[in-house]
Order: C-alpha cells, then sequence, then structure tokens
C-alpha cells in the first residue's frame, strides 16, 4: 500500500479482508448454531484486527 494514503483507507481494505474471511469461517458453522454471541465474537475480532493493523502501520510509518 501507498505511504501517502489515509489510516482510514488502510484500515477499511483490512476491515475488508478481515470481514471476507471471518464470513468463510462462519459459514462453515451450522446455521442453527449460529447465534447472537458467534456474531458478537466475530465482530470483536473484526474491531480488534483492524485496531491492530492500523496501529502497526503508524508505527512503521514514524520509524
Amino acid at each position: 500500500m501507498n505511504a501517502h494514503e489515509p489510516d482510514w483507507v488502510s484500515a477499511a481494505f483490512g476491515a475488508l479482508f478481515t470481514l471476507l474471511g471471518l464470513i468463510f469461517i462462519t459459514t462453515r458453522i451450522r446455521w442453527e448454531r449460529f447465534d447472537g454471541a458467534v456474531l458478537a465474537w466475530v465482530g470483536l475480532i473484526a474491531i480488534g484486527l483492524v485496531i491492530v493493523g492500523t496501529t502497526v502501520r503508524k508505527l512503521r510509518i514514524e520509524k
């Protein structure tokens, strides 16, 4: 990725690929078991990965 783009652009790409991967994983779960708790964990994982990715990117740019 280009170093001149805003952080939210790379965060959005990271979120997109993370969500696509998590959706692929969760579709393997039987839909009878796919309840709110699983959805909440998937959301937390996605948010966490976006935050980590953005932080790592900022640290790489600053050094």
